[in-house]
């Protein structure tokens, strides 16, 4: 087979075995062929980054020499793996497996990392997995309804939750979608965007912007419209900015040709994005703070990167700072924003009266009734004689209504100090509920005073006695008809 009719790579190989042990010199091939030096370049860089060759000292006059690793040798022996070779087949574990992963800040060392990334880049897996998550999640809806409507209660960004403390929800809701339509969108998207995101960046970094993104679009979405929203078009956004940034901070090391298709690429992409983002429905707001996320946490994470020594695990910090800015922009709204004061006035509402409800309703009923029965007992005392009362029962009776009245005086404490409530109707019922406890426990008061004067017990007492019992009725009567 003569060398015209041989693939580059093939021939390079060949040529290196044949020049072996001396150096093979590209630019002796070129004189000899009339061939472009430069023509080789992408074939040697190839090679070289696959551990199949190597390079050798560089000579006045013949430039940069090469020769074959052992692998290279194996490799040529072996016409299977030299025909994946040839078809684009051929991945070399050793090369995968040695990716570098201790960086320095030379822009050699840099551009090798750069192109090793682009000719062995890593398995999109994260990528189908959380394609897979998205896709599951949603086939609830149709396998179990119920389950479906549970894990929305749980996971949906809605501003009342986060007001309660439930900020999971910030990143749980970037797995529900609204519609097919809208799962299918993003899941295209993320097939689209997030293959190619996924082998430059790694399967670390990559899981951090899609993170990051996550929650920086649900922070920027809320903090400006406090709305519930979901889907995972935010952390696509992040990704989308994310590859963008990569591409310009390493263009110096890209083909001029790859570099202006990305661009191109990257410029359709954005208007489409922008198009989409002021449709009806769809959160420009979120997709504005995912990209955000993802753009500042790539240029952290591809500037510290490339650091020498400790400075490079700085890279890291990134995954904890930009959640935390996109927290606090989140959190002073939440704190000062009109919409969000009127969102808490309603959680606030909704939550007293869900306490009115279950706690103070049921205790103004039971300590009523209890303290209504000692009374009752007790003014079959009081109604006898004072000459003729047993000692025993009146010490008894005023135990009774000092146990009544240090129940309802604690219940009153309680409802003075819950009020007032923002819903109206609900504070009149609690003004009503109090206000039947104080009247009841004013009488248990009387009650034991009677109990314990006796003899001295004058008209003047009796008679506020009875207007006591009155005021008693009065109130717990506007109490029963309000919450009946």
């Amino acid at each position: 087979m003569s060398n015209a009719s041989l693939h580059p790579l093939e021939l390079i190989l060949r040529r290196c075995a044949e020049k072996a042990p001396d150096p093979w010199y590209p630019s002796d091939y070129a004189k000899e062929t009339g061939n472009a030096r430069d023509s080789l370049d992408p074939y040697l860089d190839q090679l070289r980054l696959g551990g199949l060759t190597h390079l050798t000292d560089w000579v006045a006059g013949r430039g940069q020499g090469y020769a074959l690793t052992l692998a290279g040798e194996e490799l040529l022996k072996n016409p299977r793996q030299l025909a994946r070779l040839l078809a684009g087949k051929w991945s070399p574990v050793a090369a995968r497996e040695n990716r570098p992963t201790k960086t320095s800040s030379s822009p050699w060392e840099r551009g090798e990392s750069v192109r090793q990334s682009l000719l062995y880049p890593v398995q999109p897996i994260l990528t189908f997995l959380l394609i897979a998550i998205n896709v599951a999640i949603f086939v609830i809806r149709y396998a179990s309804a119920p389950l479906y409507e549970q894990i929305e209660d749980f996971a949906v960004a809605i501003p009342a939750g986060l007001l309660q403390g439930q900020w999971w929800r910030l990143l749980t809701t970037a797995f529900l979608h609204q519609n097919e339509l809208h799962l299918g969108f993003n899941m295209y998207a993320l097939y689209a965007l997030g293959q190619n995101a996924e082998r430059i960046w790694g399967h670390g970094r990559y899981l951090a912007i899609y993170v990051v993104g996550a929650l920086g679009c649900t922070c920027l979405a809320l903090a400006i419209q406090p709305v519930p929203c979901i889907g995972a078009s935010g952390a696509i956004c992040a990704i989308f900015a994310a590859e963008a940034a990569w591409v310009y901070y390493h263009r110096q090391h890209l083909d001029p040709r790859l570099f202006f298709a990305w661009q191109r690429n990257f410029m359709i992409n954005l208007v489409l994005l922008v198009f989409i983002s002021f449709l009806p429905r769809v959160s420009w707001q979120g997709h504005l703070g995912g990209a955000i996320a993802g753009l500042l946490i790539a240029l952290w994470l591809n500037y510290f990167q490339f650091q020498p020594g400790w400075l490079r695990w700085l890279q890291w910090a990134a995954v904890i700072l930009v959640p935390l800015v996109s927290f606090g922009l989140l959190l002073r709204a939440m704190d000062r924003g009109s919409r969000w004061r009127e969102i808490r006035d309603g959680v606030k509402a909704v939550k007293q009266i869900r306490d009115f409800n279950d706690y103070y309703l049921p205790q103004v009923h039971s300590s009523l009734r209890e303290a209504r029965q000692k009374q009752e007992q007790v003014n079959e005392l009081i109604d006898k004689n004072p000459t003729r009362r047993d000692a025993e029962q009146v010490k008894q009776g005023i135990a009774e209504l000092s146990a009544a009245i240090d129940s309802l005086d604690e219940l009153a404490g309680e409802m003075r100090r819950a009020g007032p409530f923002v819903n109206p109707l609900a504070d009149e019922a609690r003004i009503a509920g109090l206000k039947s406890v104080e009247a009841r426990l004013e009488l248990s008061r009387l009650l034991k005073e009677c109990l314990e004067k006796g003899k001295e017990w004058t008209e003047r007492d009796e008679k506020r006695l009875e207007q006591q019992k009155e005021e008693t009725k009065k109130a717990e009567r506007e109490w029963q008809a309000l919450v009946r």
